[in-house]
């Protein structure tokens, strides 16, 4: 495991509890994180998102919202020599996952 392996899933850890716990806007404690890529350098990080489906845009407007907050206690936590700048994006994977899981049902019906 490298060094950016270990940062995103210390990323991952910081980012889920403040989420979590730390976080007063409800529509940003909605959300999960399901997983964090970091680039190389360690400036820059993706935060992959899901949440239930009906309140994805207003999920991602939260986030937004309290993304300063969040990126200070990476800050805090995290102990790097940078604060890397996070990006919240929106993961489809589960409903992907769902659309092929009910294409196999219906075709072990047939």
């Amino acid at each position: 495991m490298n060094r950016s392996d270990r940062v995103a899933g210390l990323i991952k850890q910081i980012v889920g509890e403040t989420l979590m716990f730390k976080v007063k806007n409800p529509q940003a404690r909605k959300a999960t994180v399901h997983d964090v890529t970091v680039t190389g350098n360690l400036r820059s990080v993706k935060i992959y998102i899901g949440s239930a489906k009906e309140d994805e845009e207003k999920v991602m407007q939260a986030l937004e919202q309290v993304k300063g907050f969040v990126r200070s206690q990476i800050a805090a936590e995290a102990k790097l020599r940078f604060t890397p700048e996070i990006q919240f994006v929106y993961d489809h994977s589960l409903e992907y996952a769902e659309n092929i899981e009910k294409l196999l049902r219906d075709l072990n019906k047939k």
